[in-house]
Parts: structure tokens; sequence; C-alpha cells
């Protein structure tokens, strides 16, 4: 039997059939024998554990040939103005939807006596010391200067990765004796193998999946679910409103109907859903970029990587809607004032926590809150609570944000 129809044989384990089943399992799991569900966590752990090792070495040779390729070309100018557009009007967007659809629905959520008795639970819940001032913590420009380039390697920050491998790529763009040629040679080789081995991993997504899922209903229970039932679902129409947005955005460009636009991004989505890593999808979304639309690998791998660090819609209408929300909840006056800090500072927030984990992330939020006079120790535990339900959809969202990009700045390209 051919490789090519051995392969076919087994497509049926990345089908979203496959996908949303092993999705109910592990919810399953999770609710009614908790002790199981953490325990399968380590599916989950070991799942991701085998996307990571190969992501940042695709970010790395992607970032550096991207770059170096674009400079040669003459084009730096031009794409990174078109990029940064298409950033700033997205998150613009994501964040002001987040501010609406919270000035809208937070008074009715907060209309429900029951959910006002869980929420003041769990927001009176103690959550450790005080967050430190964000001129110590979370300097964004700071943050972006790598000390040690190998420890910044070793412990996955994205900000100095991401600065020092452009600043390479500037570099060897610069060679003027041909000797940076096999080097880029070298580079686009490893990011092809990486991303092959990629392709082998999907085929455990299903496992991955059961065990994720598991391990987080597991830990939380039905609980909360429950409870939050009123916020969680305002939450979700959110997303899928901005979903629709890109899938309309992308069915109107490539002249194809929203089922096939679904159809041909379905892979990368189902790894964001399952892994809730953009990173993780990250080489799925160059691939589907490059088959599906004939996005070249030089562009998308300049775009996308700068997309999942730039670009987080779902950080953006988050940190938007639950300012206002939180405001609602102490009852405090909000004008026009309030609502451009929410707006403006949700974009801000977003870039300066990419790549923290989820805790380092909520607590980050300082630099939004405080200006608004709301104490960051009291919403941590609300946030905690909120962020493993949703965080599977925030990146399928951000994910989403990531592919419409490239194909936006693309097809003015190629008009």
């Amino acid at each position: 039997m051919s490789p090519a129809r051995e392969s076919h044989r087994f497509e049926w384990i990345k089908s979203s059939r496959t996908v949303f089943a092993s999705m109910a399992v592990g919810i399953a799991i999770g609710i009614l024998w908790p002790k199981t569900g953490r325990a399968l966590s380590v599916l989950g752990d070991f799942y991701l554990a085998l996307l990571k090792m190969c992501v940042l070495p695709i970010v790395i040779t992607a970032l550096v040939t991207s770059f170096a390729r674009i400079l040669k070309s003459g084009n730096a100018s031009k794409y990174l103005k078109r990029m940064l557009l298409v950033f700033w009007l997205g998150l613009l967007t994501a964040s002001i939807s987040g501010v609406m659809l919270s000035s809208v629905f937070s008074p009715k959520i907060l209309s429900n006596p029951e959910v006002r008795v869980v929420l003041g639970e769990i927001i009176a819940q103690p959550s450790g010391p005080p967050a430190p001032a964000p001129a110590q913590q979370f300097s964004v420009v700071r943050s972006f200067v790598p000390e040690n380039i190998f420890y910044a390697l070793a412990h996955s920050q994205m900000l100095p990765i991401l600065l020092f491998f452009v600043l390479l790529g500037v570099a060897l763009s610069q060679d003027k004796k041909g000797q940076a040629t096999h080097f880029l040679l070298t580079a686009e080789g490893l990011r092809d193998a990486f991303l092959t081995m990629i392709g082998w991993f999907i085929y455990l997504l299903p496992l991955g999946i059961l065990g994720l899922f598991a391990g987080t209903f597991g830990s939380a229970g039905p609980q909360l679910f429950t409870v939050l039932l009123s916020l969680i679902s305002v939450l979700l129409f959110g997303i899928v409103l901005l979903l629709a947005v890109h899938v309309t955005a992308v069915s109107w460009m490539m002249r194809q109907s929203p089922g096939e636009v679904i159809r041909s991004l379905k892979e990368p989505l189902m790894i964001a859903l399952g892994t809730s890593s953009s990173f993780a999808a990250l080489p799925s979304m160059i691939r589907t970029l490059r088959s599906k639309y004939g996005v070249e690998e030089w562009f998308s791998g300049f775009v996308a990587p700068m997309a999942v660090t730039f670009n987080g819609w779902a950080g953006t209408f988050f940190n938007s809607f639950i300012v206002i929300f939180i405001a609602r909840v102490y009852e405090i006056p909000l004008g026009p004032g309030h609502y451009a800090i929410a707006a403006l500072g949700a974009i801000l927030q977003s870039w300066s926590s990419s790549g923290l984990p989820a805790t380092a992330s909520v607590v980050s939020m300082v630099i939004l809150f405080r200006p608004m006079g709301i104490p960051i120790e009291s919403m941590v535990g609300l946030l905690l609570a909120l962020l493993p339900l949703l965080d599977p959809l925030f990146t399928v969202l951000n994910v989403s944000a990531n592919l419409c990009a490239n194909l936006v700045i693309r097809f003015r390209e190629s008009r």
C-alpha cells in the first residue's frame, strides 16, 4: 500500500467528529469522575509538550528566514505598514465589541440575585499578596530586550525572542557576499522538517484533547459552569460574532462560501480548540495558508508569528468586556473616559501579557484596572474561574484572527 493511501486511512483521526467526540468524553470524565479526569491530564500535558518541542524552532526559523527574504526583496516597509494597520484595526474592533457587549448585558446579568451572590463569594476570596506596581513588573518596553537570549529561549519569553531573531533576520539581509544564503537555506530546510513532525503529531490530537478537557473539568467541576452560565453565554456570543466577522471577510476575499472557509481552516482551529495554545497551532496555520490559499511560507512565516503576539483578539475582547463588567459589580459610575480606558487599555494589556501564563496574565490586568479604581486583588478569583472554561474558544478566536490577518494583508498585495 502506498504511503499516501496509508496516510489517508487515518484521516478520520483528524476529523472534527473525532475531535468533538474526544472533547465530550473528556468533559464527561472530568465531571463524573474528577480524580480520573485530573489523572488523565497527563495525556494533555504530554501532547502539549510534543507540540511545543517543535513550535519554538519553527517560530525562530520562520522569523529569521522571512525577515531576511522580505528585506532582500525591498518590500519590508510596505508589509510592516499593512501588518500594523490590519492588527490595529482588528484589535480596535475586538475591544469596542467587548465594551459594547458588556455595557448592554452586564446590567441584565447582575439583575440575577444568585449571580450577584456567587460573584460576591468569588471576588471575596483571598488572592495572595498585592500585585507589584506595573512599572516594576510589566514594563512593556523593557520586556522586549533580552539580557540573555539563551535564558529567554529556555523560559519561552516570546517578546525578547521575537526581537532578537527579527534583528538577526535583518542582519542576515545585509549580507553582500552571499554567505548568508547557505544559512537561510538550512533554516528553511529545518523549518520544513519541523512542520513535517507537527503533521505526525496531529494524529495524536484526539488523545491530547481528551486529557486536556478531562483535567480542566476534573479540577473546576460543573458548579462554576452552571452558576456563571449567564456571564459565559454572553462571552460566547461575542466570540461567535467575532468569528463570523473573520469567516465573512475570508469568504468575500477568497470568493468561497462560509462553509468552504470553515472546512479550509478546520485543522488549525481544531488544534487551537484542543490545545488552547496559539503557538501550538502556528505550524498548522502556516501549512493551511500555503495548501488552501497559496500563501507563500516566507510571507506567513513573517506575519503569523507576529500576529500571535500582537493580534490577540480574544485577550483584547475579554479585557475590555470584563473591566466594564467588574466596574458594574462595584457600581462605579462610568463616563466616556472610563470607556476609552477600557477600549485602549485592553489592547495595551493584551500586548504586555503576550506569552505569559494565565495566572500571570490575569495579574497583569493591573494596568487596566487601577486607573478605574478597581482593586486587582478582588477580581483575580473570578478571572481564574472563567479562563479554564473559555480559554479553548479564546484560542480559536486568536488563531482565526491570525489566519484572517494573513489573508487580508496578502489579498491587498495580490490586488
